[in-house]
This record gives C-alpha cells, structure tokens and sequence, in this order.
C-alpha cells in the first residue's frame, strides 16, 4: 500500500512539469508559474457555430521577446500558455490559430481589467470556418 502512494505522490509532483513539456492544455498547478513568466494566455478555437475545432495550431509571437511559441489545442478547442517574460507587453503578442482546411474567421483578443496575472489572464477566441464550402 505504501508503494501505492509513492507512486501517486510521484504521478502528481511530475504531471505539471510533464504536461508542460509536453505541450498538452493542463488547467492544474500551473498558476505560480505563470504569474512568475508574465501575462498568461489562454483560449478557445471554435467554429461559427461555437463548436470546439481540436489540434489547431496556435502561433503566440512577440517581435519584443524574439520568440514564438506554437501551440496545439486539445479536443475541447482549448489552449494555455503560461507566458513570456514579465516585461512583454500581452498587447504587442500577436496570436494566430489555423488548421488545415480551414481559414480565418474572427479573433478576439481580450486582455483582462489591469495588469494580466494567473488569476486574469489574456483571454483570446479564434473563429475558424470550413474551407470546404469554396
């Protein structure tokens, strides 16, 4: 029994750190984390109709920083990152979703009251249509 627990003891202290690396959408104790990095992003990528689009790409750049970061989002549509540096201002990141057979509907880019923290993050909603209809 006392292995048992080591065992879940160990599955729950390596399951952030292990979800981050692997890139998946973890809502957990991620929060210290992203308050330490900077403004959090966080969002849905949905069709016109508001159903979740999974493994679409989300592409977060900041020209400030140098950096992008792609993201997938996972079967719910959803998708986290943690943040840049503190000092990357979340207005000048540009954020894009895309997918194959897809195209670009509508973003919406919703910083929070004030400064985003882990409790407030910046919110982001990407409206993806079916190309097929062309």
């Amino acid at each position: 029994m006392k292995r048992l627990w080591q065992s879940i003891v160990l599955a729950v202290a390596f399951h952030g750190p292990l979800a981050l690396a692997s890139g998946q959408v973890i809502f957990s104790g991620e929060k210290p984390l992203a308050a330490a990095n900077g403004a959090p992003f966080f969002g849905f990528v949905r069709d016109p109709a508001g159903r979740a689009i999974p493994k679409a790409m989300v592409t977060l750049e900041s020209a400030q920083a140098k950096t992008r970061v792609v993201l997938q989002s996972d079967r719910l549509g959803h998708f986290y990152f943690a943040g840049f540096r503190p000092d990357i201002d979340p207005k000048q990141v540009e954020v894009t979703c895309a997918k194959p057979g897809y195209r670009p509907l509508k973003k919406t880019f919703r910083p929070p009251r004030g400064k985003p923290t882990a409790e407030a993050p910046v919110e982001v909603l990407c409206v993806l249509e079916d190309a097929a209809g062309e």
